[in-house]
């Protein structure tokens, strides 16, 4: 039975790694564009309109209308610009999560004992368990998907420039061995750890302080820690550490 539970937790971790592999890569034109208006390019002239209040203000372009640019000059399959180490980045990021959380287990209140019957003191407890596991499994993903989420971003910013420096993997590792030796590979590491623990600790803490002293329904409280799941993972950190990924 043992056996058959690894076999079926490896099984779960593979699909779990197709679905981003095939999500990524599906939304990975909107990604690259936002990519070129975080590092400031704006080929595409503003526009005027109106606010809601009537007045006359220069609007740019939505990240469609970026889209509509990279693929007027690169065609189509130049919105995918720097998706094969992106899904690297993913998959490796995935897997080395999955791995480090599963090997950490606490002695103590590890899942065995259901929420509504912990003490305030037990709930601490598991909540501090829980998110000081999911940091360290977000650390390693971090640590071995930074060389190909730099490489990602280089070939993705590259099209201001048009050089053709990170035409695939192995010539941006080349390219970027030569320039910055090792360490350029890992360049923005520590900001975007930073940026990505912080996140994950703030919104964990909020969703522990609103559940232990203003939420009492149970399906409520699942709901509140699962918002705050989603919203630390959507934006807030995506910004912070952006630069230093860049030719840093």
């Amino acid at each position: 039975s043992r056996m058959a539970a690894e076999g079926k937790r490896e099984e779960l971790t593979w699909m779990h790694v197709i679905v981003r592999v095939f999500l990524n890569s599906t939304t990975h034109p909107i990604e690259y564009a936002k990519v070129l208006i975080q590092i400031g390019h704006e080929p595409l002239d503003p526009y005027k309109s109106r606010t809601i209040f009537g007045r006359e203000a220069f609007y740019y372009p939505s990240v469609f209308g970026y889209i509509r640019h990279i693929k007027a000059k690169d065609g189509l399959w130049g919105c995918y610009r720097g998706l094969t180490p992106k899904l690297a980045a993913n998959i490796v990021s995935g897997v080395a999560f999955q791995r480090v959380t599963e090997k950490i287990k606490f002695k103590d209140l590890d899942g065995e004992v259901a929420v509504e019957d912990l003490t305030p003191k037990q709930e601490t407890q598991r909540f501090l368990q829980n998110t000081a596991r999911e940091s360290a499994g977000r650390a390693a993903a971090i640590l071995v998907s930074q060389p190909f989420h730099v490489i990602a971003v280089r070939c993705m910013a590259e099209f201001v420039g048009g050089d053709e420096k990170y035409t695939g993997v192995v010539s941006s590792v080349t390219v970027i061995y030569q320039d910055n030796g090792i360490k350029g590979f890992f360049a923005g590491l520590i900001p975007r750890l930073l940026c990505d623990l912080g996140a994950l600790w703030l919104g964990k803490t909020l969703a522990h302080l609103l559940n232990r002293y203003l939420v009492e329904d149970k399906d409520l409280k699942q709901y509140v820690g699962a918002s705050m799941n989603v919203s630390k993972n959507c934006g807030f950190k995506s910004n912070v550490a952006f630069f230093y990924h860049l030719f840093y």
